[in-house]
């Protein structure tokens, strides 16, 4: 019975692969071609996009292969060397070393993090890719808490790097010799067995490149790339749901990406992102081995990971879910590790922090623990150990401390510790009492031909083209798993079938792709498990199985921008600002829209966006008349005059308006124009500025003229004749009600009392208990003829009351015939 199960299941996994491979054919006979190709020009005329990615491939390819001949290093050091090429042909390097910066401080720190928690793996030859992503994580949650305060300058950010680095100095010493001895290491034979990992080289060098280019994805634009953004100009976070709906959602992905931006802006943020992408395919190859595969074994796995279109997606986007998939990967590769035959109870303690990581990044985790937790049921039986039910305490513990941090945060903010969502349940004032449901374009459950689906009818699975999933699951995965079932690969097994639970579980709410994107990476392991078990077969068998692993990642790589946002693929943009703001300018000109509105809006009030919410990088809160905002989006649809819509803005304290020629209805879009004042165009979205006559039309002072004393504190010397005659040691005063954020316009019309000398305009912000914050101060030249002098000023955050002085600037007297503030 032995011999005959793995011949059956060997045979079973033939056939699966013969029908997998027919399912393929059929389903590409069924597209348009060349039209399916997923960029917007399929030819191969000069310069287009199609024939530029091949070309990049090509030139990549030629570039790794000749460094690794020359130098006889290995591929991925090669690999290395062309993207500094890159960094430095495009002036990006500075964004480069912040990442480099940011990993060996995130090793640094994990690996004190596993030391002081007495952990497996802190040895000098141990695998620095679990301290890299505990050190990414801890990072991240200790700027989810300073995001709280206004703390966040580049300043503190760069100290809070360099300190793991300065009291780690040995570890920091033994890493760095650790990386030079790789690159210096001379490969005999620099092409025996190494051009799989020349391939991953060339792949990794196309992720890496399309994130040099500006960002144009929804999801970045609006939220991922706009939160770090918003923390760099205003220094802290809101977490305000009435602005922002989302804004006390789990995303530690975001506060991550933060430090990049704050240090290296946006090319900074995007290379972390593609830095977790290669952290999950490192951990994809280490847990193939674990697993019992190959080295052949855990570079197809790699191979399949990243060639995915999902992945590129991923990627070339600033999603959250490649920081999320490092962090609930490495969270069950230590699980599994510890719940092993040999394996360490205190592994136990790492998975709780990854795991706890996973939770504060995405709420999805919470899908996916269930499916875990089967794994410490299987070895109940060792739970009975004091150490090891000790470190499941502790792992618990250290879930609960990092992973609670968001929910806690929505919780005393809302009410709700999963706001928006199950609303029904919590009732938080701030949404409606409903839950939150997803589209219901995409499908759900878990059909018998969902791989099918996935692969070819991808719109109902993903905003993506056909060949979004890959097309190595038809395939690959199949036979793959009928292989681990022959050779009975325990441990294949189990990554199997956490990934498969995962899915099933997580599509039974949505079968979005993106929530179950790491247990896409799991599944690759399956796959590279699976060809590991056909390696001692004859050069026949080998020969087939590699040939069916390199047509799914050729596929791949041919539909590999099909859920991506650079069908154009134009490197070009990478070069220099000049290029970059040119492709925005054609393709999201509201980005270099918001560039302006940055340099203008001095005093940070909030921009009202008439437009798709593709603000990343305004340094102010945006507006957005949807569902971010539901009362904006009430107050905008119920101004049907201009007057009301002027009241509306300004009660909003809006000194500047982002306009989109194709925004909802013409009518609403010409009453929009009718109270502002065109500043800017950008290929058609307008920046504007409300109009004069709407501002400054109510009077907050009593008495401005001075026709009575009511309302006016006057020091000793201060006095009324024809009108005020006031000085810096006798001025007047009068506490009007403000409302932090809003603009106001301080006027007054002076003459000399006696002779030639200076008055001041002066508006000083009183907190809600009357407590100084600041004063605004402007100096005027008096001449004998009374005239008008002005200034607008901004009240401050936090700022309840304004004190309006009339005073002189010296002892001289000044005679103020009206005092205003509006």
């Amino acid at each position: 019975m032995n011999r005959v199960l793995p011949t059956v299941f060997n045979g079973l996994a033939g056939l699966a692969a013969l029908i997998g491979t027919g399912l393929v054919i059929h389903g590409l006979s069924l597209m348009a071609w060349p039209d399916a190709i997923p960029f917007s020009d399929t030819t191969l005329l000069m310069d287009s996009p199609l024939l530029r990615f091949l070309l990049l491939l090509l030139v990549a390819a030629v570039l790794v292969t000749t460094i690794t001949l020359a130098s006889r290093c290995k591929p991925l050091v090669a690999a290395a060397a062309v993207a500094t090429l890159l960094a430095l042909g495009t002036g990006l390097m500075g964004a480069f070393v912040v990442v480099a910066w940011f990993a060996l401080a995130s090793i640094v720190l994990g690996r004190g993090v596993l030391r002081v928690a007495r952990a497996a793996d802190t040895g000098p030859e141990a695998s620095n890719i679990l301290p890299l992503v505990l050190g990414a994580g801890l990072y991240g949650s200790i700027v989810s808490l300073l995001a709280h305060l206004p703390l966040n300058y580049p300043g503190v950010y760069a100290v809070g790097l360099a300190l793991p680095l300065a009291f780690g100095w040995r570890s920091t010493a033994e890493i760095l010799q650790r990386m030079a001895g790789s690159i210096v290491r001379i490969d005999q034979n620099p092409l025996q067995g190494k051009t799989l990992e020349m391939v991953i080289g060339v792949v990794l060098l196309v992720h890496v490149l399309a994130a040099c280019l500006p960002e144009l994805g929804y999801d970045a634009l609006a939220m991922h790339l706009f939160i770090p953004g918003y923390l760099r100009g205003r220094h802290q976070w809101n977490f305000d749901v009435s602005t922002y709906v989302w804004a006390v959602m789990p995303m530690l992905g975001d506060w991550i990406f933060s430090i990049g931006y704050m240090l290296g802006g946006e090319t900074a943020a995007r290379l972390m992102n593609v830095g977790f992408i290669i952290a999950t395919a490192r951990l994809v190859t280490e847990m193939v081995r674990w697993a019992g595969g190959s080295e052949s074994g855990g570079r197809w796995a790699a191979l399949v990971f990243l060639s995915t279109p999902l992945t590129f997606t991923e990627s070339s986007s600033l999603f959250i879910e490649s920081a999320w998939g490092a962090f609930l990967i490495a969270g069950t590769f230590a699980l599994l590790r510890a719940c092993s035959s040999k394996g360490d109870p205190r592994d136990l303690r790492t998975a709780g922090l990854l795991l706890g990581y996973a939770a504060a990044a995405k709420a999805v985790t919470l899908t996916v623990l269930p499916v875990l937790g089967l794994a410490l049921l299987v070895r109940w039986r060792r739970l009975t150990d004091k150490t090891v039910l000790l470190a499941v305490i502790q792992a618990m513990g250290a879930f609960l401390v990092v992973g609670g941090i968001p929910y806690l945060t929505a919780f005393l903010k809302t009410g709700n510790p999963v706001f928006p969502l199950f609303n029904a349940i919590f009732r938080s004032p701030y949404f409606p009492p409903e839950n939150f449901a997803p589209p219901d374009v995409f499908a759900k459950g878990v059909r018998w031909d969902t791989l099918y689906a996935i692969t070819f009818d991808t719109t109902r699975y993903l905003e993506g083209k056909v060949g979004t999933a890959g097309f190595h699951w038809l395939l690959l995965l199949i036979p793959a798993c009928l292989l681990l079932l022959g050779s009975r690969s325990m441990r294949g097994l189990v990554i199997a079938f956490i990934a498969a639970a995962s899915i099933v579980l997580t599509f039974q709410s949505t079968a979005y792709l993106r929530y179950v994107f790491p247990s896409f990476a799991m599944l690759a392991m399956v796959v590279g498990i699976g060809f590991s078990a056909v390696e001692t077969r004859g050069i026949a068998v080998r020969a087939i199985v590699s040939t069916l692993l390199a047509a799914g990642a050729a596929l791949n790589l041919l539909f590999f921008n099909a859920g991506a946002f650079y069908a154009d693929f134009e490197p070009r943009a990478a070069l220099s600002q000049a290029h970059r703001y040119d492709y925005l300018q054609q393709r999201i000109p509201i980005r270099n829209a918001v560039e302006l509105v940055n340099r203008l809006n001095a005093g940070h009030t909030p921009v009202a966006v008439f437009s798709m919410p593709y603000t990343a990088g305004l340094e102010a809160d945006g507006l957005y008349p949807n569902w971010y905002n539901l009362n904006f989006y009430e107050a905008i649809k119920n101004a049907a005059s201009e007057s009301a819509l002027a009241e509306v803005l300004l009660a909003k304290a809006v000194d500047f308006v982002i306009l989109d020629p194709a925004w909802d209805t013409p009518e609403k879009r010409r009453l929009i124009e009718s109270v502002t004042d065109q500043v800017a165009n950008f290929g058609g979205i307008t920046v504007r500025s409300i109009n004069s006559r709407y501002r400054f039309q109510k009077e907050l002072l009593q008495h401005p003229g001075f026709d009575a004393a009511e309302g006016w504190t006057m020091q000793d010397g201060a006095k009324l004749d024809q009108g005020l005659i006031a000085s810096v040691n006798a001025p007047a005063y009068q506490v009007v009600p403000v409302a932090p954020g809003r603009r106001y316009r301080n006027s007054v019309r002076a003459a000399c009392a006696e002779q030639p000398t200076k008055g001041r305009l002066q508006v000083n912000w009183q907190d809600a208990r009357s407590r100084f914050i600041r004063a605004d101060i402007q100096l005027f030249d008096c001449s004998p003829e009374a005239a008008e002098h002005q200034m607008e000023v901004i009240a401050p955050d936090g700022a309840a009351f304004a004190v309006v002085y009339a005073s002189g600037h010296t002892p001289i007297p000044v005679r103020f015939k009206q005092v205003s503030f509006r």
